[in-house]
């Protein structure tokens, strides 16, 4: 790891945060105040807790836990990019100790929450679209429901294609089917959901090479089109405060249930086989 973070930030001391001047920092920031992004710390405030046992954001964080796995060896090195709160980094922690893990992310509250659970993990507060990690950097790179929440999300991908080791691959997921954007898309600040065909077109056009590009939430798909339907002939002239209050109402009375964990479970054992048509998430797998 301290070779990791001397390239980074030559003379970078870490012992369960940066030592600067004497004193000790969660994370070193490297955050330009006027960049665009749509999330912010409300929001991580709101929606983060709940999602680390939403069923559908366990099945997000296995499906990328599954396709890095193999990249993970001993001295790996692996980053989170737009790690929150760090349950991606639970995920992966867990299961392997022995790699060099960095998270960032553009808000202090989430990664503030993610340093006082995972005190020897280096944590940096930055843009993205002008990420400050020298090239060829990272073995594995994870962005989990990210990149829509950035205006200028080909840059990102640049960026990531940019710092990652040749021979390194980078998982995106994200939401899909742009015909879907309602009142949930709004509240969680989407700038967009994706084709997924669109998205490939951008990766390889920053130089990635596919290796896997898939929707997942295909069994839901059917309930989850109807509720979006129904969201927006019924709610989209709401004010913006009564569509957060129906979202967040809405999140509280879903999450952890065995039944979609393990319909789940079957999707994505079918989906390293085939190529679904459709999905309300999409993952892509891409090496550099």
């Amino acid at each position: 790891m301290n070779k990791i973070l001397e390239r980074i930030i030559p003379g970078a001391v870490y012992k369960k945060g940066f030592i600067i001047n004497g004193k000790t920092y969660p994370f070193y920031s490297f955050s330009q105040p006027n960049s665009e992004n749509s999330w912010s710390d409300y929001l991580t405030e709101q929606l983060e807790i709940p999602s680390k046992n939403h069923f559908i954001d366990i099945y997000n964080r296995k499906i990328v836990f599954d396709s890095i796995k193999g990249k993970l060896v001993q001295g790996a090195s692996y980053l989170d990019a737009g790690c929150s709160s760090g349950y991606m980094l639970e995920n992966i922690l867990d299961k392997f100790s022995e790699i060099n893990i960095i998270g960032t992310d553009f808000f202090s509250s989430g990664l503030l929450q993610c340093h006082q659970r995972f005190p020897d993990i280096p944590l940096f507060q930055m843009d993205l679209v002008s990420c400050s990690f020298p090239d060829n950097l990272f073995d594995v790179v994870s962005c989990l429901n990210v990149i829509e929440h950035i205006p200028a999300d080909a840059s990102v991908i640049k960026q990531l294609f940019r710092i990652t080791k040749p021979g390194g691959i980078v998982v995106l997921t994200v939401p899909t089917m742009p015909g879907l954007y309602d009142m949930h898309d709004e509240v969680y600040s989407h700038v967009r959901r994706y084709k997924l065909s669109e998205l490939e077109r951008m990766m390889e056009r920053a130089g990635f090479k596919i290796v896997k590009a898939n929707y997942f939430g295909v069994f839901m798909y059917p309930v989850f089109y109807a509720i979006k339907k129904i969201n927006r002939m019924r709610f989209s002239k709401l004010s913006f405060a009564e569509k957060r209050q129906r979202v967040f109402n809405a999140i509280k009375k879903t999450g952890r249930c065995c039944f979609l964990e393990y319909a789940c479970f079957i999707e994505q054992a079918i989906g390293w086989k085939i190529n679904y048509p459709y999905g309300f998430r999409g993952y892509i797998v891409a090496s550099k």
